[in-house]
């Protein structure tokens, strides 16, 4: 097996304002694509919290993170029956289709 790659990806950020207003945005990283438990899923590293997040692509958002990339990907194991639960739940189509929304107003 090659070495792995990365690339870039968009995934959403969450943050709050100093108003107290929760914040979406777009950040393009880099990272790596990988499959864990049968699940396609992007890995990246972020510089400013030092944690590891595993993101599901296509939604954008965070399933789980770690200091460390096997940290996340074990909490992700852990956790992968609440990630196929969240899958099926009504809430998941609406997050594919705002983040394809926020997907096509970065691109302008």
């Amino acid at each position: 097996m090659g070495k792995m790659r990365r690339k870039p990806f968009k995934v959403l950020t969450c943050f709050t304002s100093d108003l107290g207003v929760d914040m979406v945005t777009i950040t393009e990283v880099l990272g790596y694509f990988k499959t864990l438990q049968a699940e396609a899923v992007f890995i990246y590293y972020n510089k400013n919290d030092r944690k590891w997040y595993v993101i599901d692509p296509l939604t954008g958002l965070s399933i789980t993170s770690g200091r460390s990339m096997y940290a996340a990907e074990s909490q992700f194991s852990l956790n992968i029956k609440t990630f196929i639960d969240y899958r099926n739940f009504y809430k998941y189509k609406n997050h594919i289709k705002r983040y394809q929304e926020l997907l096509k107003e970065s691109k302008v």
